[in-house]
């Protein structure tokens, strides 16, 4: 643009000089018109920078439009849009911006197919969360019932181990007995109530196997749960990386300057509070005259819009292009 306006008045300049030419060859020397001091290329191009210096008052700016798809209040565009603007004039302890009702800088929120996107894919990744949520409800079902069933295995595997001893025990006792005088009747009823033991002692282990295959069976069910759901997770991870990450990444918000008086900040794309916050903190620098920096931490690197979004934080980067653009 700056290119633009200086080639502008070059070529206007040069048309004048030979308007004047032209003139003076028509008309007398009495009619020659009074010299008239034109400005240099260098003051030309002084003045232009000069007159960029876009810090030199508070720049007015004003929420012109929000589409009620992208889901914001006006007073949460606002207010998101207020501590962008502020993020600039604290880092560089200027007043830089104030907020009006309809004048200044409009800033409009565009919804389009690149919102639309990034809204499918959060409730694609709203989904996955779930089913992620769930495995881990699975998981920890499935750590807890087979711990149960080591637990009561190794409870089982000592009953019966327990009746082995018991019943080794009671065979020596029915050998001795069969092979004496078998008149002995204390002899012969205290045979008969180990008997009953033994027999009681196995129902008991027959009722607790049939509780452990049943604690076994649900064991497998939930094995087979977690599987399906680490398929089910794992296909619907490949879906959404072929949908929305392995994509070429868009704009998310846009400074358009078509000249004097005639620019607007415009915002495409954002999928947080915080992104969007990040978003028109970097076209409020573009506003004040900031270009892309390669710092790749900056908030004016031309990548920022794919960072990790926390805290925002101007860079040393940020501000020194700040103090230049202003200063």
């Amino acid at each position: 643009m700056r290119r633009f306006l200086l080639l502008s008045l070059t070529l206007s300049t040069l048309g004048f000089l030979v308007f004047l030419a032209s003139v003076s060859l028509e008309r007398g020397e009495s009619d020659l018109l009074p010299r008239i001091e034109l400005p240099t290329i260098s003051e030309i191009i002084n003045l232009e920078l000069k007159s960029s210096k876009t810090c030199a008052k508070p720049k007015k700016y004003y929420l012109a439009e929000i589409d009620p798809r992208f889901g914001l209040t006006l007073a949460e565009a606002k207010g998101i849009v207020d501590t962008a603007a502020a993020h600039w004039e604290k880092a560089g302890s200027l007043d830089l911006f104030t907020e009006t009702v309809d004048s200044g800088l409009p800033i409009r929120f565009v919804f389009d197919s690149r919102q639309a996107k990034t809204q499918s894919a959060q409730e694609f990744s709203d989904q996955l969360e779930s089913i992620a949520q769930t495995y881990e409800s699975l998981s920890l079902a499935y750590d807890t019932s087979l711990q149960n069933y080591d637990s009561r295995l190794s409870g089982y595997k000592n009953l019966v181990s327990a009746f082995e001893v018991e019943r080794a025990i009671y065979q020596e006792a029915i050998s001795a007995w069969n092979n004496g005088p078998r008149t002995n009747k204390n002899t012969y009823q205290e045979l008969g109530q180990m008997k009953n033991s033994l027999d009681n002692d196995w129902l008991a282990i027959e009722e607790f196997e049939k509780n452990l295959r049943l604690l076994l069976a649900s064991v497998e069910n939930t094995r087979v749960a977690l599987n399906e759901f680490v398929a089910l997770y794992n296909d619907q991870i490949s879906l959404y990386n072929d949908t929305y990450v392995a994509n070429e990444p868009f704009e998310a918000g846009e400074y358009v300057h078509s000249g004097l008086n005639r620019s607007e900040i415009l915002i495409y794309q954002f999928n947080s509070r915080s992104h969007l916050e990040l978003v028109l903190t970097h076209e409020f620098g573009h506003s004040l005259g900031i270009g892309h920096l390669d710092n790749p931490a900056a908030v004016m690197n031309a990548m920022s819009f794919e960072q990790s979004i926390g805290e925002i934080v101007l860079t040393k980067d940020d501000v020194d292009a700040l103090r230049e653009a202003c200063l």
